[in-house]
């Protein structure tokens, strides 16, 4: 099928693939009448990733990817709606047959401001920490391999806009102490201090050794042990929050 268009006073000829609606379930791919409605000047979609620290390397690594045309559905990347979503693209001038480039567009929104639409230098730090982040090893191993990332002097400016290295860090992988529900910041500094950090050392101590640290009590001793019978691992003090 195709129709003509009347642009800058020139008559074209555009063909109008079918539109394929994209599965109820997805969460990734925008939806409403206006693809079908102008797929006359729709090519496809675009990829578009959430440019943030917390975003998985897995949907990072397929920002801007482009999949042509609307007769068939996208890849699937995204499994969470934050993580990204796919964008319909309009037929550049060329394609409706004009001797002229497209205008320049300019940025995408990130948890740095604004940056180029391509990920720029941002995207490339991102990365890097999110490669480290998401290795192998243990939950050490890993922390200790995004900290050296996050000390590399091309990122120094995203890490500090970020709020600092200690800050992403406690982020991607907070301290066992600090994610004990109602547990007050410098109870938590102070259990560390004190030994107390991994789940095996809660485990070990006496609830009088718990006592000792001020600031804790019954209560906080009962979701300590909560806390620790649950932990994936006793031997660690950090836990893992990145997201895969």
């Amino acid at each position: 099928m195709s129709i003509f268009l009347r642009l800058f006073g020139r008559k074209i000829e555009v063909l109008t693939p079918a539109y394929v609606a994209p599965r109820a379930d997805r969460v990734d791919v925008h939806r409403g009448f206006e693809v079908q409605a102008n797929s006359d000047i729709i090519s496809g979609y675009q990829f578009c990733a959430t440019i943030q620290m917390r975003t998985p390397l897995r949907v990072l690594r397929r920002h801007g990817e482009v999949h042509n045309g609307i007769g068939s559905e996208p890849p699937e990347i995204a499994t969470e709606m934050w993580e990204g979503i796919w964008i319909p693209v309009t037929r550049s001038l060329r394609e409706l047959g004009f001797d002229i480039d497209d205008p320049i567009t300019g940025t995408v929104a990130s948890d740095v401001g604004p940056i180029p639409f391509d990920g720029g230098d941002y995207l490339k730090f991102l990365f890097a920490v999110r490669e480290a982040a998401e290795g192998n090893g243990t939950v050490q191993d890993r922390r200790d391999a995004t900290a050296k990332s996050l000390r590399k002097p091309a990122g120094i400016k995203f890490v500090r806009a970020l709020g600092g290295a200690d800050a992403i860090l406690a982020r991607l992988f907070p301290s066992f102490a600090s994610t004990v529900p109602r547990m007050p910041g410098k109870v938590a500094t102070a259990l560390i201090e004190a030994g107390f950090g991994s789940p095996s050392a809660i485990n070990a101590a006496s609830d009088s050794q718990l006592r000792t640290i001020d600031g804790v009590g019954p209560g906080l001793i009962a979701a300590l042990r909560s806390q620790a019978s649950q932990a994936p691992d006793l031997n660690s003090r950090f836990v893992d929050r990145v997201i895969r």
